[in-house]
């Protein structure tokens, strides 16, 4: 979960929380057992619990298995922990960028050298797939439905930028030939 939405969903539960705060009911509902009879205690009611010495004895206690059972021994149960499950589903989002010069030149690989595919202009937005391993651009989504590369001097990020994937692929510019093949040593 991300830190943002751990965020609103706190927010959410404070919100849920704070909003049973304060309201006036009625008197708390005493759950019954068919064929019981309950008997409402009120603070000048019921039996008085004594003050717990100052200091406890410091004898050893009796040990269970000598103390006559009065009552059957009831087991001691954990207690159960609700969790209130909001349906919220985390929205993610896509690191964008607005385009802040007159017209950005959008290229089909990460520099000058490349082929021109299209122009974004100044208040534009596009989202930012991935960036060039030196950082100086980006591989954003479209120009005019093509996914393009601009100069990140072009654009200011809308999102933190931090967590966009450097690129793994880099296609060659235009006329440069490709890197040899290895070849095998000894022959």
């Amino acid at each position: 979960m991300s830190k943002r939405a751990g965020i609103v969903l706190l927010a959410i539960v404070l919100i849920l929380i704070l909003a049973g705060c304060g309201r006036k009911k009625g008197p708390t509902p005493v759950p019954t057992v068919a064929g019981a009879t309950v008997i409402p205690l009120t603070p000048t009611q019921g039996p008085t619990v004594p003050a717990l010495p100052k200091y406890l004895p410091t004898s050893a206690p009796t040990p269970a298995s000598t103390v006559p059972p009065t009552q059957p021994m009831l087991e001691a149960t954990p207690p159960t922990i609700e969790v209130l499950t909001i349906g919220v589903t985390p929205t993610v989002v896509e690191p964008r960028v607005e385009v802040v010069v007159n017209q950005a030149i959008g290229y089909n690989g990460p520099g000058e050298t490349y082929t021109v595919i299209g122009l974004a202009r100044a208040g534009d937005q596009l989202i930012v797939e991935e960036r060039s391993p030196d950082g100086k651009w980006l591989h954003v989504c479209c120009f005019a439905g093509r996914p393009g590369w601009i100069a990140l001097q072009d654009v200011r990020p809308l999102t933190d930028l931090d967590q966009v994937p450097v690129a793994s692929v880099i296609p060659q510019p235009p006329g440069a030939s490709p890197l040899p093949s290895p070849t095998p040593m000894g022959e």
